[in-house]
């Protein structure tokens, strides 16, 4: 428990500075990189991984930096803030990391209304010049949905958790979303603009029922030539150059990446010690 204690407070001081980059493990320490986007609506909450508290208090519709964990399968729980650490978790999953790749593992409601997590892997291919990447995630308590960019539909019948993918040119688009093989409206449409050279990738959230669907987003930038490496350090709309998501509601936690790295290491030393 000190241990734990320990790590939360390491967690608390690094949440209130900006980071420039994330911190890998070790450099003989295969890992992946993985967001975590909150896309539960009106709920703060308390992120654990392999029993470990590494979000505190995340607010709701944010999405964090990208950060190096090591590779392999991840135990994840998520209780509403303010709930003590050996309390009943409210949704829980387990997550594989897998190495050099680019995962988002994002809490949402399923499509019955019920909390749950669901990981995805990010396309990191380059995108050819002059173009951008639209990727569409329905992560709602919603029926299957048409998602159009300026009235062309760019998903069709789409349900929960499924994504799909789209090339477009890089413009500021109308994203509408419609109960599928119509044109009526789930929700209001809101305009996006779309960068030329990389993925932007937005989630559906909410309800149907309630009348709460929304988007979040995050940006994967730079893929316009292949990359050296996985992109690390540019936080989804918190790039130095502004955000290209400027009408979503979109933000970012400032500081998650240097106290992921914290628990990175722990969890490193962890397993190394593990016979």
């Amino acid at each position: 428990m000190s241990r734990i204690l320990r790590l939360a407070a390491a967690v608390a001081v690094i949440g209130t500075t900006a980071t420039g980059g994330t911190t890998v493990a070790d450099g003989q320490t295969p890992t992946g990189l993985v967001t975590v986007v909150h896309g539960l609506r009106g709920v703060v909450a308390d992120v654990y991984v392999d029993n470990t508290l590494v979000l505190p208090a995340f607010q709701p519709e944010r999405v964090t930096d990208p950060v190096a964990i090591p590779a392999g399968e991840h135990h994840v729980d998520i209780r509403v803030t303010g709930k003590p650490a050996d309390a009943a978790p409210d949704v829980s999953a387990d997550v594989d990391v897998q190495a050099d790749a680019r995962q988002s593992v994002v809490a949402h409601l399923n499509a019955a209304g019920a909390p749950t997590i669901t990981a995805y892997l990010d396309d990191m291919s380059p995108v050819a010049a002059g173009e951008t990447r639209a990727v569409v995630r329905h992560t709602a308590a919603a029926p299957a949905v048409d998602v159009g960019l300026n009235q062309t539909v760019v998903a069709s019948g789409l349900t929960e958790p499924g994504s799909t993918t789209a090339v477009v040119p890089p413009a500021t688009y109308e994203v509408s979303v419609w109960q599928a093989g119509t044109q009526s409206p789930l929700a209001a449409p809101q305009p996006a603009t779309l960068t030329e050279g990389a993925a932007t990738v937005m989630y559906l959230i909410g309800s149907a029922q309630t009348n709460t669907l929304s988007w979040v987003a995050e940006q994967i930038p730079n893929l316009a030539t292949p990359p050296n490496q996985i992109q690390t350090g540019d936080s989804g709309l918190a790039a130095d150059n502004g955000p290209s998501f400027p009408y979503l509601p979109v933000t970012v936690a400032v500081g998650v990446a240097g106290a992921a790295a914290v628990v990175t290491a722990d969890l490193t030393r962890r397993r190394r010690r593990a016979p």
